[in-house]
């Protein structure tokens, strides 16, 4: 059974999308399924770099089962847009903890279906 949700991510000041900048790359996260993993290492998704906030305005993409962590020792980590479970058998888990902190300029979103 697939659960289908929306999170509204706060933007920091100074932060969301700006019109007219460069296209957003999507970056995939690829850390081991069910096994938490820091957001902040580079390896930890495809392409092997982590997803940056404007004026990139990546999206990141948590679909395969992955527990992505942000915790304090982290800071704050800005993206574009954050998608967990693209489509309705993605599954995907973004775990902010600790004092930990995510800022977007889009929602995280669940997929359809």
């Amino acid at each position: 059974m697939s659960e289908i949700f929306s999170i509204g991510l706060t933007a920091l000041a100074g932060g969301g999308l700006a019109p007219g900048t460069a296209s957003a790359a999507t970056i995939v996260w690829d850390a081991t399924p069910g096994v938490p993993a820091n957001w902040n290492v580079a390896t930890n998704w495809n392409p092997d770099q982590v997803p940056a906030p404007a004026p990139a305005n990546d999206q990141a993409q948590i679909n395969n089962g992955g527990i992505a962590v942000i915790d304090a020792a982290q800071g704050v980590q800005q993206v574009g847009s954050v998608v967990i479970g693209s489509t309705l058998n993605d599954t995907g888990t973004l775990r902010v903890t600790g004092g930990g902190q995510v800022s977007s300029g889009a929602s995280a979103t669940g997929g359809g279906g």
